[in-house]
């Protein structure tokens, strides 16, 4: 893409898919120069940029911003917008799910359904992270027992490996009729997927059915899932199981 329309590309579908009322019932600090709605369409300019830089994708977002005349627009120090978007990232991140799904449930054209189902996929998977102290703390599983030692068979030493890294577990839910994401939860690289599909069941659409794999087994699982009312298809090999109404 062009590097001089693609600013005006990325503010276009800030602005077709956000409503300034999204944000209207808040109130920003009395010491931010940021109205919240720039800071949010700035914020999403700057995720879905292109640039491989991050401050270079910040002063590129914040550019298209001055120009386009938004309104009070903050400073363009990129320490400066980072601390204003982590206080309201919260707030942000609930809003726009909300507002998005919502969305999501009025598009037409046949493809929200399937057969009258919702159809949602459930999966899990783990991403490296940066070995960053932070990312340690935040993303180190629990420590666990240690195992019982065991009498050594070979007095050979084994190759030396590196640990693990920090890993992130994500696990989503992911509309099949739409190609859209519906949901998420992330945890450190020791989380259960059936934890986090247990933790979003209450946000489903109506007449939801999920798809997943082998690792949604389980008794827990799936006796909330019949006490909800949500029916499921988990494969294991070439073999399904199905956890109806």
């Amino acid at each position: 893409m062009d590097a001089n329309n693609r600013p005006g590309s990325i503010s276009q579908s800030c602005f077709r898919l956000l409503q300034e009322d999204l944000l209207q019932d808040l109130a920003t600090h009395g010491n931010s120069n940021w109205s919240l709605f720039t800071l949010l369409r700035v914020a999403l300019a700057w995720a879905i940029g292109e640039e491989p830089e991050l401050t270079r994708r910040f002063t590129v977002a914040h550019d298209t911003a001055l120009r386009l005349g938004w309104r009070n627009v903050g400073a363009d120090t990129y320490q400066g917008f980072l601390k204003a978007l982590q206080r309201w990232t919260p707030t942000f991140r609930e809003r726009l799910t909300r507002h998005f799904r919502k969305q999501m449930q009025t598009l037409k054209g046949g493809h929200e359904r399937l057969w009258g189902w919702c159809v949602l996929a459930v999966d899990g998977t783990r991403i490296a992270a940066s070995r960053t102290q932070a990312n340690e703390r935040a993303f180190q599983s629990p420590k666990k027992r240690p195992p019982r030692r065991r009498r050594q068979k070979s007095m050979r030493p084994k190759p030396s490996r590196l640990p693990a890294g920090p890993q992130v577990w994500l696990t989503v839910l992911w509309h099949m009729g739409l190609g859209l994401l519906w949901d998420w939860r992330q945890g450190h690289t020791g989380s259960s997927e059936r934890d986090h599909l247990l933790e979003m069941l209450d946000d489903l659409p109506e007449r939801s059915l999920l798809v997943g794999d082998a690792g949604f087994q389980g008794f827990r699982l799936w006796n909330e899932l019949q006490r909800r009312r949500v029916p499921m298809a988990a494969s294991h090999g070439w073999h399904w199981s199905a956890c109806s109404q």
